[in-house]
C-alpha cells in the first residue's frame, strides 16, 4: 500500500497492492475521512506508488508478481506495468479520464516489449529484459490509452489485463515512483523489486536483483524516454 495525493482535488490517494483486487481509493484529509473507491477510473491492479505532475496527471506503478518459470524456477515472469492517468478534471477524479500504460519499444526486434502468457521462461530471459537492465541504452516509449471513461464508463475493470492486451511493457514489480526534485516533473524514477530470491537464475543482467529506471517526460506528450539509472 502507498499514499499519495492530489492538491487539485484536496484528496489523499491510497493504493492497494492486492493483485486483481487492488486499486485506488481517495479520501478527504479530515477526520473521519470520507473515502471513495476509484476502481472504475484507475482499474483493479496491484497499484503501489502514485504521484501527480504539474498538470494533475497521475503516474502509477504496479507491483504484481508473475509466475515462476520451468527452466528458471527461482525467477518470476515480469507482470507489472507503469500507468499514467489523465483526468478530465484534476479537481474531481470521479469524473474520470484516460488511463494509459507505458509501452517500451524493443531494441532486439521490431515492435514493443510485451507480455507472452504462454512463454514465462522466454520473458524471464529475453533479450528485451537484458536490454532493459543494461546501462547506457535509451528506449523510445509510448503512452497507450487502455481505458477512457467517456467511452467505457466507470465500471470496475482489470487494468493489468487491459495493459497486456494493449501491448504494454511488463516490469519486474515496481515498488515506488518519484519525480526528481528540481526536474520540473520531467524526470520520474521507479524501482523494480525484482525476484526477491537470492537463488534467482536471472541475476542483475535480467533484473532479478531489482533496478532503478528513469523516465524522461514532456508535459502531456505520449512519447518519452526510458533509461536504466
Amino acid at each position: 500500500m502507498a499514499l499519495g495525493g492530489t492538491p487539485w482535488a484536496h484528496r489523499l490517494l491510497y493504493t492497494s497492492e492486492n493483485g486483481g483486487k487492488g486499486g485506488v481509493l481517495q479520501g478527504t484529509p479530515d477526520y473521519p475521512s470520507i473515502t471513495d473507491d476509484l476502481s472504475g477510473v484507475f482499474g483493479r491492479a496491484g497499484h503501489e506508488g502514485i504521484q501527480a505532475d504539474a498538470q494533475g496527471n497521475l503516474i502509477l506503478v504496479e507491483d504484481t508478481g508473475g509466475i515462476a518459470g520451468s527452466a528458471n524456477p527461482h525467477a518470476k515472469q515480469p507482470n507489472s506495468f507503469v500507468y499514467r492517468f489523465q483526468p478530465k478534471d484534476p479537481a474531481n477524479l470521479q469524473r474520470g479520464g484516460r488511463l494509459q500504460v507505458l509501452q517500451v519499444m524493443s531494441k532486439a526486434h521490431p515492435g514493443a516489449v510485451v507480455f507472452h502468457a504462454a512463454d514465462p521462461d522466454g520473458d524471464i530471459k529475453s533479450q528485451d529484459m537484458k536490454d532493459l537492465h543494461t546501462y547506457g541504452l535509451v528506449f523510445q516509449t509510448n503512452w497507450i490509452t487502455i481505458h477512457d471513461t467517456d467511452t467505457q464508463g466507470n465500471v470496475s475493470f482489470s487494468a493489468n489485463a487491459l495493459a497486456k492486451a494493449a501491448g504494454g511493457t511488463p516490469f519486474k514489480r515496481p515498488e515506488n515512483g518519484q519525480f526528481r526534485p528540481g526536474s520540473h516533473f520531467q524526470e520520474f524514477f521507479f524501482d523494480e523489486t525484482g525476484d526477491t530470491n537470492s537463488l534467482t537464475e536471472t541475476g542483475a543482467d535480467f533484473g532479478g536483483f531489482g533496478a532503478i529506471q528513469k523516465l524522461t517526460l514532456k508535459s502531456n506528450a505520449d512519447q518519452v524516454a526510458l533509461t536504466l539509472s
